[in-house]
């Protein structure tokens, strides 16, 4: 992984990274941007050597501009002093530099802009001016945009994100004593109705336990059944590593949360007392988050290695996971990670349940621009495509802002919200206006980087 908290840590693998991307989407081929005839009448194509005509067709140049998303953060760190502010906007710079250089040196890009996600969220869904709620895996922020350009110092970040709640979710599976395994460490043996012997899925018996990777068996569970009795066993390579592990089990935790019975709990159902928890007790406030479940809310999930998990089990409700990104929990329980590779949640600037931060975001915005932020909230990222979000947040926002403000959610489709900074770059560069702000190669050349990425917002 070479992103920390958004920010870029190994540029070689992120050079290597796009050297992927232009390598699979042909953008070096000259033949992808050339017509039939133009090919055919190439003199390249007609040369007697057809190795020397294949390079130098996909070794041409890059023959489109650039347009690069950055996080777009303000703050890296926790302390607000006047020394961390400046250090992080030096580092926000390098950052930017950095990446205009291994594009124009390493990958021949002709023009370049880079710009923040939370604007390009913003153009998006057709706005120049409103309050950006972002809330993603990594975590959750809320950004004021004003004419396209991003308030900085309003900005307000939490780590309450789609790999913290994975990560509740693990523990409370393990309070419960349930051990998560893996898809690559779960096989299926399944044997014939009268004997000791096992068979595989071509028909072939053998004495010896046949172990079956359960991920590249297309049988459903009945039909093995009628074969012959199936059984899971979970066995482990002995060469995985511990990162190839954890993202497997984020894998299956990012399918149990994303399977249809996580749902945000209503603002009338949401408790109101102000109770804080801890990084143990988390389960306690999942449960209490949803009083009034019903009894279709208590089904079984499946993992797969095929334990039954009670979703809305006593004392760990977990149907109402994402009900804990509107909920006043300790700072200790938004710092623990059992799952994620890295410490996101211990460097964010604020602990604030969702709502809260936003207020906090649009109370730092000038007295004038609020009322038009407040009427323009757009949501985007993953984790808000759980069902209710949108309606929990429109009710909180309203119970906190001025009854003079009237808050509206600008909630897109999913798909648009899950990619909500690529469309909204995409709705940027085909403007007629921006093709003047491209930073050319020649510029780059002429002026240096530290001066041509100060156009950059």
């Amino acid at each position: 992984e070479y992103l920390s908290d958004g920010c870029i840590v190994d540029f070689d693998a992120w050079e290597s990274t796009w050297e992927k991307a232009f390598t699979t989407l042909r953008v070096r081929d000259a033949s992808k941007w050339s017509s039939p005839s133009q090919i055919k009448s190439s003199s390249i194509l007609n040369s007697n050597n057809p190795h020397e005509s294949g390079a130098s067709l996909i070794d041409g140049k890059c023959a489109h501009p650039i347009c690069v998303v950055e996080a777009g953060h303000t703050n890296y760190h926790t302390a607000n002093s006047a020394a961390s502010t400046v250090h992080a906007e030096a580092f926000a710079r390098k950052q930017r530099e950095t990446m205009a250089e291994i594009l124009f040196e390493k990958m021949d890009a002709p023009h370049l802009f880079i710009a923040p996600a939370p604007a390009l969220a913003a153009f998006s869904v057709g706005r120049q001016s409103g309050l950006v709620v972002d809330v993603g895996g990594g975590g959750c922020r809320a950004t004021p945009i004003i004419d396209g350009l991003m308030l900085k110092g309003a900005q307000r970040r939490s780590g309450r994100g789609g790999e913290w709640l994975s990560d509740v979710q693990y523990r409370i599976l393990n309070q419960r004593g349930i051990k998560v395994n893996p898809r690559y460490a779960v096989k299926v043996k399944y044997e014939r109705g009268g004997g000791g012997s096992s068979t595989t899925s071509d028909g072939s018996s053998s004495s010896d336990v046949i172990m079956e990777d359960r991920n590249n068996d297309n049988k459903s569970t009945e039909e093995m059944g009628r074969v012959g009795g199936m059984k899971k066993i979970v066995q482990y390579p002995p060469t995985t590593t511990n990162s190839f592990h954890r993202n497997a089990l984020r894998d299956v935790m990012y399918e149990m949360k994303t399977g249809g019975h996580c749902v945000v709990p209503n603002y009338t159902d949401a408790p109101t007392d102000g109770s804080k928890g801890s990084s143990t007790n988390s389960a306690a406030a999942v449960a209490s988050s949803d009083a009034t479940s019903s009894e279709e809310n208590f089904h079984n999930y499946e993992l797969p290695d095929g334990t039954q998990v009670d979703i809305g089990g006593s004392g760990s409700n977990l149907r109402s996971l994402p009900g804990l990104l509107f909920e006043e929990l300790a700072d200790d329980a938004t710092r623990s990670s059992s799952l994620s590779s890295q410490s996101v949640v211990a460097r964010t600037l604020t602990t604030l349940p969702l709502h809260k931060m936003a207020h906090e975001a649009l109370s730092q915005a000038d007295i004038d621009a609020r009322k038009e932020l407040c009427g323009n909230i757009i949501l985007c990222g993953a984790t808000t495509l759980f069902p209710n979000l949108e309606q929990r947040l429109s009710a909180e926002m309203s119970a906190i802002c001025p009854f003079t403000y009237k808050c509206k959610i600008i909630a897109a489709k999913p798909v648009e919200r899950q990619f909500a900074s690529w469309i909204g770059a995409s709705v940027l560069t085909s403007l007629g206006s921006f093709q003047q702000l491209w930073l050319s190669k020649l510029e780059y050349e002429e002026y240096g980087v530290t001066l041509g990425c100060q156009r950059f917002p």
